[in-house]
C-alpha cells in the first residue's frame, strides 16, 4: 500500500522531532483499515484535506526516489503463499503495532519500526515473500528494542520509588 510507504518515509530517512505526531495517526489509521479488510482506504476529512507544502515534499522526493529506484530493482514476485486476506491481516497487524511505536516518544526509535512498515508494504504490493520475511523480522526487532526500552524504564521507575 504505497500510503503505508508514504507516511513511512518521513520518519525513516529525517528525524524532525515531532513528525511522527504528524504521520502516526494517518498510518494507525491506514493499517487499522488494513486489518479490517477495507478495499480502498479512506480518510476523515480533516485528514485528507492536509497537505505538504510544495518545497517540503520535493525535498523529499529528491531524497527519496534514488532510494525508490533502486528498491524497485530488487522487489519483485516471489515466494509467496498467503492469500489475500490473510496477507492484508498480518500485514495490517504488524504495521499497525509498528506504526503505534513511531507514534510513541521514543527518541530516535521511529527508524526500525518506519523501515519495517516500509519493507512490509513493498512486500505486499509486489507479493514479495522474501521483502515479507524481512520486514516482519525487523518487525519483531522492533518489537524487542521497544519492549526492552519500557522495561528499562519500569525498572528504573520501580527502583527510584
Amino acid at each position: 500500500m504505497p500510503l503505508l510507504i508514504v507516511f513511512a518515509l518521513p520518519n525513516l530517512f529525517f528525524f524532525v522531532p515531532g513528525s511522527s505526531v504528524i504521520t502516526g495517526p494517518p498510518l494507525i489509521f491506514v493499517a487499522a483499515q488494513l486489518v479490517l479488510g477495507r478495499q480502498a482506504v479512506w480518510l476523515p476529512e480533516f485528514l485528507g484535506k492536509r497537505s505538504i507544502e510544495h518545497q517540503a515534499f520535493a525535498r523529499i522526493l529528491t531524497r527519496a526516489l534514488p532510494w525508490i529506484e533502486w528498491v524497485e530493482r530488487l522487489v519483485h514476485p516471489r515466494y509467496w503463499f498467503l492469500s489475500r486476506r490473510v496477507a492484508d491481516l498480518t500485514v495490517g497487524l504488524a504495521c499497525l503495532v509498528m506504526s503505534v511505536f513511531m507514534f510513541l516518544p521514543i527518541p530516535f526509535g521511529n527508524t526500525l519500526p518506519a523501515l519495517s512498515v516500509i519493507m512490509i508494504a513493498l512486500s505486499l504490493s509486489e507479493r514479495d515473500g522474501l521483502w515479507l520475511l524481512g520486514g516482519f523480522t525487523l518487525s519483531l526487532a522492533s518489537f524487542a528494542v521497544v519492549a526492552g526500552l519500557f522495561a528499562a524504564g519500569a525498572f528504573a521507575m520501580m527502583r527510584f520509588f
